[in-house]
């Protein structure tokens, strides 16, 4: 148990320094976190020309108790999973939740 509280962590601060490394400060980026959960997003949100509000998930994770890392969203040019496994997150600790639950089988990472 103590062993995937450690892949926790570990997992939670390569989440937390990637969505860090890409909120741009000089625009209208935010970061959500929710550590009960283990959700973590990334929104760009403000007003365009005055007139009219938007909000847009650009990054959304969910780390699963197991350690394993579930990318729901990832609307930017990043290969997120590229970064994760630079950082040593193994390709079976990693879900592509934004792909079809048949699919995910011949994507060559975490099955759900």
């Amino acid at each position: 148990m103590e062993k995937i509280s450690r892949k926790v962590k570990k997992h939670e601060k390569i989440i937390l320094d990637a969505l860090n490394t890409y909120k741009r400060e000089e625009e209208d980026y935010y970061l959500v976190i929710d550590k009960e959960s283990r959700h973590y997003q990334l929104l760009l949100a403000g007003w365009n020309k005055k007139r009219t509000y938007y909000c847009r998930i650009l990054m959304h994770f969910h780390l699963r108790e197991n350690g394993v890392i579930c990318i729901f969203e990832n609307h930017t040019e990043i290969e997120l999973v590229d970064v994760l496994m630079e950082q040593g997150v193994p390709k079976s600790d990693i879900l592509l939740n934004f792909l079809p639950q048949d699919a995910l089988q011949f994507a060559g990472y975490a099955v759900a």
